[in-house]
């Protein structure tokens, strides 16, 4: 296992999140003693995979696909997703970013056939900016494996939400990839989430965030996707924002028998896998 890699310091400060652990561990809590549901003030932005093992990982996203059309995810998040919806009886996932709509296509088909009643698989709906990325392939099975693909704006999660919770079933997941107006998504899930909802924030490991700049072949590629990745970047600090405002209660926790499921942060997103607990 390779040694961590020091955090991205150009937004939360280090020194922040050592203080939010000395927080946490004033107030009784102890890593050694936290289970599988962990206050984030105790987990450091560092994970067990080195930066070199991401640069492989980046490059090998060309070959993820569905029935040949190609979605972003490493082979992590190919096998947590569906672990994480079959296990957690989730009913609705909503995912803001969906591209071509391979993933959800993916994911929807691996819970299906893992199910013993593939009646009983949860309702996808995919929400971007436009649809016109969306494959002719994934408008074409969308029935079939219950997607709706939709036109939003995650400016608009609210409104959006408020809809949805009058017809979607409960427990949701909700999936943050379309990068900004994260802090939208986070505030509405806040208000519209109960117990047993899940949300994870994509794209925040700064060690996989630079792994795939390296891997664009021209100059400008890679300052476009610097400035989209401070982006990114910034979604980590808004998520333990979230977590931190309600660490008396411990509203939400990070859910490590997802997050940690192949190392300690072995994920696209780091202390993003959030439930909530109360």
């Amino acid at each position: 296992m390779s040694t961590p890699v020091e955090p991205d310091d150009k937004h939360k400060d280090n020194a922040e999140v050592a203080a939010d652990a000395l927080d946490a561990f004033r107030d009784g809590i102890k890593p050694s003693e936290e289970g599988r549901f962990q206050d984030i003030r105790i987990r450091m932005d560092t994970t067990d995979l080195g930066r070199a093992a991401w640069h492989g990982l980046a490059a090998s996203q060309a070959h993820s696909n569905w029935k040949g059309v190609g979605f972003q995810k490493t082979c992590f998040e190919m096998i947590m997703y569906p672990e994480l919806i079959k296990n957690e009886g989730i009913a609705t996932v909503i995912e803001y970013g969906p591209f071509t709509g391979a993933a959800m296509c993916y994911m929807a088909e691996q819970v299906k056939m893992g199910l013993d009643d593939p009646d009983k698989s949860p309702k996808f709906i995919g929400i971007d900016l436009v649809l016109k990325y969306i494959h002719p392939k994934c408008w074409e099975h969308a029935e079939r494996l219950g997607i709706t693909f939709q036109e939003g704006n995650t400016a608009h999660a609210m409104e959006l939400f408020a809809k949805l919770k009058e017809t979607m079933p409960k427990p949701w997941l909700i999936v943050e990839d379309a990068h900004y107006n994260c802090q939208n998504v986070l505030e509405a899930f806040d208000a519209f989430s109960e117990p047993g909802d899940y949300m994870i924030v994509e794209d925040c490991n700064s060690d996989y965030l630079q792994a795939f700049i390296d891997t664009l072949p021209s100059a400008k590629e890679r300052w476009e996707y610097e400035q989209e990745n401070e982006v990114c970047r910034l979604k980590s600090e808004q998520v333990r924002n979230l977590c931190v405002k309600y660490k008396d209660e411990g509203r939400y926790l990070v859910d490590s028998k997802y997050q940690d499921m192949f190392g300690f942060n072995v994920h696209k997103g780091r202390n993003s896998i959030l439930r909530r607990m109360k």
